[in-house]
């Protein structure tokens, strides 16, 4: 089942979901399918993680042709491992993992739902909480979080919204305004018994500092907001599903003022399905998909919408495009060919996958080196540890050798897929030496080579 689907930098699409293949129903897999400007599989990717259902929830481009993936993962709600993303290069090999650990015992049960590019390159992610009120660390209540964190994976920031104001919320989207402001659409959780769920508008600060809480629908019973689009700098469109008191239904696309005041409703659909996605077109009409159930069966349905949220109308003239495809597109059905990648938490738990060996070792005129398959690396940063583990690194690495004053006696430049290769030490003199792997201009494995004569 698909989640998202965005175009590349190459005119393809990007696809992102959940498969049965490895991991039957009720349980699924992350997948990844890449596809060319032909709509032809260039390449498709499963994370392995049985018993558990799970989704690749986002993914974005990098300005280099990289993508990077949200994974959460849902095995235990109380699992202190469920953010993870994932840096793939353009052809879908897998570069590092980086595993966003909670530290805050306040949080639990975070899930990750999108991501946001930033104008000063850093991302944010959007999703929901349980976190307890202030005066009260025994009742969890949901509430709308974000994480900030740069190119490289470092955290800058956590914002749990509502927690000292008693706000119950979700975040589900996010977008930019043109002052650089982050807008977010989900629902509100009303406090009292029996408990009601608004579809939400939440403002943010870049620093994500929570500047604004607005209900869309007054007198909803239950409902969510789930997708929102800047129509000009002063109006946004928004995504809602919502049901009153006498369980009728609304499915509608809102206008609203970027306080939340809603100027006009457009009903589209009596139905308790969600508005899936949105975006506008290089004519500012905006374009809303969904799905709804008949007699067990999913009917997908897609609205064109004016900036004034009316129907579209036609135009009767007839359009000759042109094709990026060298060849003519017939409709088939794909059967990709899938590539497994083992789980997220494979690393932590594979420690022979991260040694660096040398054989023999004391050694006297040649060793054989075997690099780590990947490396993992901790770091604290406020409420997580950040866990990341490479598999492939920017630059190509070094093989460092240093006597104990610290001086280099023998360095090699290594290729990107090398994992094994062996070295003449026969000039060397007997002694111990350090011999460190240097990739990225850091130091990632470091063992001790004892040279005997």
């Amino acid at each position: 089942m698909g989640v998202k689907i965005k175009k590349t930098s190459d005119n393809g699409l990007i696809l992102v979901g959940q498969s049965t293949l490895l991991d039957p129903y009720p349980n699924a897999d992350p997948c990844i399918i890449k596809l060319n400007a032909c709509y032809e599989i260039e390449w498709a990717k499963i994370f392995s993680l049985p018993n558990s259902t799970n989704y690749c929830n986002d993914v974005i481009q990098l300005s280099n042709g990289d993508y990077e993936v949200l994974i959460p993962y849902y095995g235990d709600i109380f699992k202190n491992q469920r953010v993870t993303l994932a840096h793939m290069n353009s052809s879908g090999e897998v570069l590092y993992l980086k595993t966003f650990k909670r530290e805050n015992p306040h949080i639990i049960n975070e899930d990750m739902y999108t991501i946001l590019k930033m104008p000063d390159n850093t991302r944010i992610l959007t999703g929901i909480c349980d976190y307890p009120n202030p005066e009260d660390s025994i009742f969890y209540w949901g509430r709308s979080y974000y994480i900030n964190y740069d190119s490289l994976f470092n955290r800058n920031w956590e914002t749990v919204c509502g927690a000292q104001d008693h706000y119950y919320s979700e975040a589900f989207a996010s977008t930019l305004s043109s002052t650089g402001m982050v807008y977010s659409v989900g629902r509100h959780t009303q406090s009292k018994i029996p408990h009601t769920y608004s579809p939400s508008l939440l403002k943010l600060s870049p620093a994500g500092v929570p500047l604004l809480y607005a209900d869309l629908a007054s007198n909803a019973q239950v409902g969510i907001a789930t997708t929102i689009n800047f129509m000009d700098t002063n109006e946004i469109a928004l995504g809602v599903s919502w049901a009153d008191a006498n369980n009728n239904n609304f499915v509608e696309v809102l206008k609203a003022d970027t306080l939340g005041n809603v100027s006009k409703r457009k009903f589209l659909i009596s139905s308790q399905s969600t508005l899936r996605g949105s975006c506008t077109t290089y004519d500012n009409k905006l374009l809303v998909i969904g799905s709804f159930y008949e007699n067990s069966t999913i009917i997908p349905y897609l609205y064109k919408l004016t900036s004034d949220l009316e129907y579209d109308t036609l135009n009767p003239a007839v359009f000759t495009y042109d094709s990026l495809c060298g060849h003519s597109i017939t409709t088939s059905v794909i059967d990709p060919q899938w590539d497994i990648i083992v789980g997220i938490d494979e690393p932590e738990k594979n420690t022979e996958a991260q040694q660096f060996l040398l054989s023999p070792n004391p050694a006297t005129d040649n060793v054989t080196i075997t690099l780590p398959q990947y490396t993992v690396e901790k770091t604290q940063t406020g409420g997580f540890t950040v866990v990341t583990a490479t598999y492939r690194y920017n630059d190509k690495p070094e093989l460092e050798i240093y006597d104990l004053n610290g001086r280099l006696q023998l360095s090699r430049t290594l290729q990107k897929d090398e994992k094994q290769l062996t070295l003449d030490i026969s000039s060397l003199p007997a002694g111990m030496y350090m011999v460190r792997l240097v990739a990225d201009k850091k130091q990632v494995a470091e063992t001790k080579l004892i040279i005997t004569k």
